[in-house]
This record gives C-alpha cells, structure tokens and sequence, in this order.
C-alpha cells in the first residue's frame, strides 16, 4: 500500500496463517501437487487457516464462494490473493455462435447460459480485445435502444429482447474464435452468503469483468475484512454488501464498474483508503436502511451521478452515513450532482469537493469542508423537507438555494435562510489551491481532506 501523493511505500509480505494459528492452505493450478481449485481450498480450511494463491501471469477463471463456513474470534479464515487476479470472462465459445453474414454473428444460446432475465440483461457486457463495450448501457445508470442489426459496427453488439437473441459484429476478415471476444459467464468474484459467515479476511485480490458484483455480500455476514482489494469493469458494483451484512474494507481501488461501491438494506461496512474513479453510473451509492463510514478516500469522479445516498421512506428505511477526510473531484465542464435523497442523513468532516452541486432532500451536518464549483456553475440547492446544518466551512460556489429561493455567491443571504453556516465564509479559491489545500500546503489548511493521510493500495 501506499501513502497518496506521497513517497511512502508499505510493503505486502506473506503473513503466515493468522499470526500461526492455523495451517497454510496453497493453491496452484498449475502444478501436478497441492490444491487446484479455491473452492476445495476453502472446503478445506479451519478457523485460523489462510488460503493463499499462487501469484500468477494469467487470471483465475474461478470464483471465491463462501457459504456457511466461518472463523473464530480472533482465529479468521484467510485467503491471500498475493496480487492474483480473478476474472469473470471467458473466451467466447465459436459453437454457439451462427453466422448470420459475414462478421455478424447470432446466439440463441447465451441468454440462458447467463440465466438471463431483465436484471441481467442490465448488466451484460462483452469484451471486444479485453475493453469492456456496455453499448451505452449499464445497471442501474442509463440504458440506450438496442441497436438495430445494420446498425452494428465492428467490435458491437446487440440483444433482441422479443427472440431473447444476441448477435456480435466482428471483422469478417478472421475466424470468430480469433476475434478476441470475451463473455462475462460468472456472476461475481467473491460471493458470500448463507445463514452463517463470520470471522473472515480477504486481501490481496483483484476481481474484474464478472457479470454482476466484485464482492458480494449477503445474508448473515460478520466481521468480514476486506484488505488491499480492487474491482475493474464489473457489470453491477465493484463492491456491495446486503440484508444486514458488517463488513471492513481498508484498502479499495475501483474502476470501470457500473458502481464503485453500493451497500443497500440494512448492511453496515465501513470504508477507508480508498481511491475510487472512473465508475459509469455512480461512483458511491448507499441506499435503503444502510449504514455507512467512509473515511480517508480520493474519489475522481466520472460517473453521471458521482455520489448518490438514499432512504427509503415508504418502508421507513434511513440511510446514515459520513464522510470523513474525503476528496471528491469531478472533472467536466457542468457540475453533477451530490446527492442526499429523502431518507438520508450524513455527516461529512474535512471533505472536498470540486465540480459537484449538493442536492438536498434528507439531513445533513457537514464542518471544516471546502466545496468548490471549479469551472462549473455547481451550488448547494437545499430542497423543501431537506435540512442543511453546516459550519466552518468554505465555498466557492456559482449559487446557493433553498426551497426554490436561490442566492447567487450570496452566503450571506443562504446563512440567514438555514440559520446556520454562520462561521463558514465564501471566497475565491484558485484551482492550484485546492492542489495545496490537499496537500496541507494552502492558507485554507486545516479545512477540507488531506491527500497525505490517505493511504492507498498498489495498483
């Protein structure tokens, strides 16, 4: 791991069997002796054991499945990824495939292969040359038409609901199976559930293009930590844990997902040492009863709705949450949005955020923050129920409102309206002082998230 946007550099070494309390469990798929397949490993393991993989040149194309096997107190099952990579795709399989045209390809197959149904149909995607093509479509963000067969250029793909029928476009000059096509046939990378999981660690693993989740969590889950992990171009959420889920995670890259990181229910996990971007839909989520932390994390947010919290009154479910040392960057010409939905009530301590407007419907108590609008025209909008209580804070904002009421760079008039912001100021900060301000190195230092205490994963 590594201390961000410093020199500091932490080394991951082999940790032997929870501090020597239990056995190691190797896996190789590659050698003639030992254990070949993760899930004999955790067949195997015992409180106190750790799995560990083999670092490896070439993914596994194995799951993590994890149902009712738990630790102890104190004596957790770990599995070590040592840096290994689980991936979701495999090589698209030329027999169930015809050919409808030159490079134009038909499966009647593949539907059910990926027990498809309307959720999943959501999150299909292919590999085209290991990139990831959502033709402009994603789980729970925007989903465009179905492109129409003469429509498809190279490297496409489309689904015709009606006939539950996929086709591909492909060079026509190559055989199919030479084309590079990938297809995400399993669902998650780490999967947990069951009636009784406990006492887990997870490190040192990246998960990429499975159809659904990076880590799924559900059911009866405690005290799982997550150590060092990573999610790339996962068709639902690099990470997302359910039902009344307690999970740990220290130390998260995600990239590419159709959510960064998304916690719905009743679930409760904690974040820190995170740095998330470049997600399609959200790049957080937090949703229904959920609770949440998250603390010391970088967020370069390229989502169409970076960070999105919220309730759900009609069953009386609160979202609570906070935010603690937390930058958050966007980075095009128009603000998107910081949502906080009916239902929602956050905290947010020494966060920074530069190109988002926060939009209000449910509480929220945020302190010592810089909020920025960048070259956008971002603005607080406090909605009617919403209920903005702030202080110490400072902006640099295009415009404040509340109830319909907006105040354009009039602090002043938007203290009066809420009855609160009374020791927060508003003033110009220049882009290379939100740099410094990072970085503890402005005159606006203490306030706002400090980069140098966030300390994040190698890549």
């Amino acid at each position: 791991m590594k201390r961000h946007a410093c020199t500091i550099v932490i080394a991951l070494a082999l940790i032997p069997s929870a501090a020597g309390l239990g056995k190691d469990i190797y896996v190789d798929p590659d050698r003639d002796d030992g254990v070949k397949t993760i899930a004999e490993a955790i067949q195997q393991a015992q409180p106190g054991d750790t799995i560990h993989l083999a670092a490896r040149d070439t993914p596994y194309r194995e799951s993590i499945f994890i149902n009712n096997r738990s630790g102890e107190p104190g004596k957790p099952i770990v599995i070590d990824g040592h840096g290994a990579t689980i991936t979701g795709c495999d090589p698209l399989r030329p027999e169930d495939w015809v050919q409808e045209s030159p490079g134009l390809y038909r499966s009647d197959k593949l539907y059910a292969d990926l027990r498809g149904d309307d959720t999943v149909i959501q999150r299909v995607f292919f590999l085209f040359g290991g990139q990831p093509q959502r033709m402009d479509r994603t789980s729970k963000g925007a989903k465009a038409a179905w492109k129409k067969l003469g429509e498809l250029a190279d490297g496409e793909w489309t689904f015709v609901p009606e006939t539950q029928t996929f086709y591909i476009k492909v060079d026509a000059a190559k055989p199919l199976a030479e084309c590079g096509v990938e297809i995400p046939y399993r669902k998650n990378g780490v999967t947990v559930r069951g009636t009784r999981n406990e006492h887990w660690i997870i490190r040192n693993l990246t998960v990429q293009h499975v159809l659904n989740d990076g880590f799924n969590i559900h059911h009866h889950s405690r005290d799982m930590r997550f150590e060092n992990i990573a999610a790339f171009g996962c068709g639902d959420d690099g990470f997302s844990a359910h039902e009344g889920c307690e999970c740990e995670v220290d130390g998260y890259r995600a990239a590419g997902n159709s959510t960064g990181f998304a916690n719905g229910y009743s679930s409760n996990v904690k974040l820190r040492n995170a740095f998330i971007s470049g997600n399609v839909a959200n790049e957080i989520l937090q949703m229904h009863g959920s609770i949440f932390e998250i603390r010391d994390t970088h967020i370069l947010a390229t989502a169409a709705r970076p960070v999105v919290i919220r309730g759900n009154p009609d069953k009386q479910q609160v979202c609570r949450g906070s935010f603690d040392n937390v930058l958050i960057e966007c980075r095009a010409d128009r603000a998107r949005p910081f949502e906080v939905a009916k239902g929602a009530v956050i905290t947010a301590t020494r966060v920074t955020t530069i190109g988002l407007s926060w939009q209000i419907e449910g509480e929220v108590d945020v302190s010592q923050s810089v909020i920025v609008a960048g070259p956008t025209r971002a603005q607080v909008d406090v909605r009617p129920n919403g209920v903005w209580k702030a202080r110490q804070n400072l902006y640099d904002l295009y415009s404040f409102g509340i109830n319909g009421k907006s105040f354009r760079s009039d602090l002043a008039g938007f203290q009066l309206s809420t009855s609160s912001d009374a020791d927060s100021r508003q003033e110009s900060v220049p882009a290379d002082s939100v740099v410094k301000l990072a970085r503890r190195e402005s005159p606006f230092a203490p306030l706002g998230a400090a980069l140098c205490d966030i300390i994040l994963p190698e890549p």
